[in-house]
């Protein structure tokens, strides 16, 4: 039996090559901090002996191979799964995932005790399982010497490759079992002595680096045990010189079939992480960074489904999530900022508030960095921390890497957000069908015995389907052959679906869920007098990953089977004869396969199309779309059922509708996958990740098994695009290079906040969807005009499009208003050169902030002295001002600080030279933020207002 070893990208972070012995416990603790000061990018490979189709990743140019070639993303082993044939692994310089900078890439190698949660029988081929006394996970001597034998072949062949740090290698730090701790208390002595001899073996394979248990309490010394979790702020080693390592830190959750999708706020992960560092953490690994595909039969659970993208920075199809990646990469860089004084001192905490707190990092060397916690999950909060007030957004932290300056507050996003969407390429399909023939089946496959078999003990996970088979005779003076209640047919199943045919037709089916997958089915069933057919087709959708013994777990039809309502009552069938097939006949003739030679005779689309059946083979030929666009199936308009093309498995598809409690999500408060659901009245996965490296430029083979019947001309070849691009900021918004405090003093050095408006490679910004400068309200997608609108909103970045490169827009921020401050400026220039007025003075209409005696300007309008300034502005507090200026054109210092002004020959002017100036209230309610709008400045003037720094 073959099978495949997985090697997984589970996360991201960077740090530092190891532990020096005699590290102090302050430096030990934060290990130089393993997740954010080395600007060394960093992945977590997991390696796990699993019985597996071909893996893919969108970029296989990253795959550093030791075995003969494969597009692939795993490595596969001889027929015995006893002896690795081949391996990949990353390489430490072609991959750079910029969350802090293109430096090296560093690796931890995951071994997860020969087992990993999100696959399959968690990784372990199904053939371990038939090892006579095996036992999995426990003091076992079968299952520990697997173990052992794979775990050193493993470390050998990094050994041979130089690949450990100890080697000059990249591999920092390993990891043996994973999340055992819970299983390791209900076994007991057993559980305790199999964890502990585990440690052991992986210390004396002696790769020179660092091995960890995650979800541990009791790992032995030298293991250092981890955390996994949304959260791990609470989380401590077991011995004060380990460090704290934080293995998973979940970005999002996994998707089950009949489940919604579910998202995690990345203002709360961000929290979280910042929350883990400002106590002491050293290292962040993020499961996933990158969102993945369970191909073929691979998805675990069961009910996982196909797609694995867990809402992570990175999605399914390699494509930046948005603003998931770019809010935690700046983030990093914030506590990259922090660097010299988090590796060097313990924090100081103290109380700033019934919810908040402050944790200082102070050297005697004069370095200092604070973090500002607001732990209230409903208000937002101004503390006093060093002479200086800061206001904080309820549930975030911000950072200040210099005990002074906010560079970044966790719930406060700046960076764009990206909207996807599914583009339809231009391919049709021409469908050919073939129905699987039930009625007959072929003796040489199948075998008869008394009783019900559990699935997995027969198929030996070779197929998802085994057929239950059995027949019963009927009289025919039986009740309700004459006017009588139909009987009624109940199949109890531990798992996971069945479909029921009865004389060769479709009855009924029944499936089961994640939380229950044992089920009953109870239905009707139709009669004939004389003998007749009852065949239950069973479906597995993925093997148990979790849970004490699960390798035991069964699968399948066990009973009762019986009839109820004849004449003679119950008829338990259960202990009858039953004939049993693995797998499907195109499974037998390897229909799935562009090689498969067979006398098959295939029906046009046209005549099928008239009467869909269950049970029934589709193939069609299509072309590689044009373009570098990832590529997805959708599915909606089938079953249930498998895709494969070109004889490759892109896995199992269902079209199961999601019931859950979508009813809209908030990122303040504790994250559970319960609380951010998305897709109710859904199907859970409507599209199916099909990797362009599968693909041939022509005479692509497709082919989907449809079990309930479902119509495949509605299967449509689509290509995932950047579909808009959407971002807000306000004038406080903290930035790496804003060094502004609120409410204190000038700054040492001001750049005004910016955001990035980016598309994809090959796309352009073709138009403005929403524009407001002012109070809008809403979300990306869903954006509303406030109370407070510029009605210039949108004439100003068309004007912007006028000049910038189509393919990005920079804005600068003030209030909330968004414009390039260089493009305006010119405009401005050009309006007074056109004119050919190079004499005479204008008016500076400054808007300021901050205290008198030391402002900040948030904008000024400029016009010819002889103007009307009709405007009107609005302010959410008293701290904004007006001044007026009257300037010599010939010397006015364009884009200069306040002083500049009033070394230029710059007169103050009162409010009176203006004939219309109003000052209103807009939200006090939004202090902080300035709300502004813009009506007339008397257009036969020609003037204009612009931003300024």
């Amino acid at each position: 039996m073959g099978g495949w070893f997985l090697a997984h990208m589970e996360g991201f972070t960077v740090g530092p090559k190891g532990i020096e012995e005699g590290t102090s416990k302050t430096k030990a603790a934060n290990l130089a901090s393993f997740c954010m000061l080395s600007h060394q990018p960093f992945s977590f490979f997991t390696i796990s002996p699993l019985l597996h189709t071909d893996n893919h990743w969108s970029n296989p140019s990253i795959l550093y191979q030791l075995g003969s070639a494969s597009d692939n993303w795993g490595c596969r082993i001889s027929s015995n799964v006893k002896s690795l044939m081949e391996f990949w692994v990353l390489t430490t310089s072609s991959l750079s995932l910029d969350l802090a900078d293109s430096s090296p890439i560093v690796v931890a190698l995951q071994f997860e005790g020969f087992s990993v949660s999100f696959v399959q029988c968690r990784g372990f081929p199904v053939w371990l399982k038939y090892v006579p006394g095996i036992s999995f996970r426990t003091d076992n001597e079968p299952f520990k010497r697997a173990m052992q034998g794979f775990t050193e072949k493993i470390v050998g062949l990094m050994k041979a490759e130089n690949l450990f740090e100890s080697q000059g290698g990249p591999i920092i730090l390993s990891q043996i079992e994973n999340e055992y701790g819970v299983q390791s208390k209900l076994f007991g002595a057993a559980g305790y002595n199999y964890m502990t001899w585990a440690a052991n073996m992986a210390i004396k394979t002696g790769t020179g680096v660092p091995w960890v248990m995650c979800k541990e309490d009791d790992a032995p010394d030298p293991v250092i045990n981890t955390c996994n979790g949304f959260y791990c702020d609470s989380f401590a080693p077991n011995k004060p010189y380990k460090p704290t390592i934080w293995t998973e830190a979940w970005s999002g959750w996994f998707s089950d079939f009949g489940g919604t999708i579910h998202q995690r706020p990345v203002q709360d992960l961000a929290f979280a992480v910042a929350k883990f560092i400002q106590k002491g953490g050293s290292f962040i690994n993020y499961y996933m960074f990158h969102g993945g595909t369970n191909f073929g039969r691979s998805a675990g659970g069961p009910f996982i489904t196909t797609s694995y993208d867990y809402d992570a920075p990175i999605d399914e199809y390699g494509l930046i999530r948005q603003p998931k990646y770019g809010h935690l990469k700046e983030l990093h860089r914030s506590i990259k900022m922090c660097e010299r004084a988090l590796i060097s001192v313990d924090p100081i905490v103290t109380q700033l508030g019934t919810y908040q707190q402050v944790h200082v990092y102070s050297t005697e060397s004069g370095d200092c960095a604070a973090f500002l916690a607001n732990y209230d999950t409903k208000s937002a909060a101004r503390v006093l921390f060093n002479n200086m007030h800061y206001n904080l957004p309820p549930w975030s932290i911000s950072i200040l890497p210099d005990c002074r300056n906010v560079v970044f507050n966790t719930a406060k996003v700046g960076v764009q957000t990206s909207q996807m969407e599914m583009l339809p390429t231009n391919g049709i399909f021409s469908w050919e069908s073939y129905n699987e023939d039930i009625s007959s089946l072929d003796d040489s496959s199948t075998f008869t015995t008394a009783g019900l078999l559990e699935q997995i003990n027969v198929t030996r996970d070779a197929s998802d389907y085994l057929w239950y088979m059995t027949s019963v005779d009927i009289g025919s003076s039986e009740s309700f052959l004459h006017g009588g209640k139909l009987p009624t047919l109940i199949v109890q199943s531990t798992g996971h679906a069945v479909h029921i045919f009865i004389n060769g037709q479709l009855s009924g089916s029944a499936f089961g869920t994640r939380e229950n997958r044992r089920f009953t089915y109870t239905g009707k069933v139709n009669l004939r007098p004389g003998t007749n057919r009852i065949a239950l087709l069973s479906v597995a959708v993925g093997l148990p990953n979790v849970g004490g013994h699960y390798e035991s777990w069964n699968t399948g039809i066990l009973g009762p089977v019986a009839l109820h309502g004849l004449d003679q009552g119950k008829w338990d069938l259960s202990w009858q004869k039953w004939t049993y097939q693995v797998g499907l006949k195109g499974e037998a003739m390897n229909l799935l396969s562009p090689d498969s030679v067979t006398s098959v005779e295939w029906m046009q689309s046209s005549l099928a199309a008239q009467r869909p059946q269950p049970l029934t083979w589709h193939k069609a030929y299509f072309n590689a779309p044009e373009g570098d666009e990832p590529l997805a199936l959708d599915m909606e308009g089938m079953g249930k059922g498998q895709i494969w093309i070109n004889g490759q498995s892109v896995g199992r598809y269902w079209t199961a509708y999601a019931s859950g409690n979508c009813n809209g999500c908030s990122y303040a408060g504790t994250f559970r996958p319960t609380k951010c659901q998305l897709g109710c009245g859904q199907p859970t996965q409507k599209w199916y990740h099909v990797p362009r490296s599968w693909l041939k430029p022509t005479n692509n083979l497709l082919v989907v098994f449809e079990e309930l019947g479902g119509d495949p001309s509605r299967i449509s070849l689509v290509k995932r695009s950047l579909a808009s691009v959407c971002a807000e900021v306000s004038e406080f918004h903290p930035t790496i290079k804003n060094w502004q405090i609120e409410s204190y003093g000038r700054a040492e050095e001001f750049h005004s906040p910016k955001v990035h408006l980016r598309c994809s490679v090959g796309q352009s910004i073709t138009s403005i969807k929403f524009a407001s400068f002012g109070t809008p309200l809403g979300t990306c997608g869903s954006y509303q005009q406030g109370a407070c609108h510029a009605s210039t909103s949108y004439a100003i970045l068309e004007k912007i499009g006028e000049f910038e490169n189509s393919q990005a827009l920079q804005f600068e921020a003030y209030g909330e208003f968004q414009a390039p401050v260089l493009l305006l400026f010119k405009w401005m220039r050009e309006h007074w050169e056109k004119r050919s007025v190079s004499s005479g003075v204008i008016y500076l209409v400054f808007v300021l902030s901050g205290e008198k005696s030391n402002p900040r300007y948030v904008f000024m309008l400029g016009a010819d002295p002889s103007m009307t300034i009709d405007a009107t502005l609005y302010f959410v507090s008293s701290r904004f001002h007006v001044s007026i200026v009257q300037c010599p054109l010939a010397h006015l210092p364009w884009g200069k600080p306040w002083a500049s002004f009033e070394d230029s020959g710059c007169s103050k002017l009162s409010q009176s030279k203006a004939k219309k100036w109003q000052v209103q209230p807009c939200s006090p309610q939004t202090r902080s933020k300035l709300r502004l709008e813009m009506l007339a400045i008397s257009p036969e003037a020609n003037g204009f207002a612009i931003p300024i720094t």
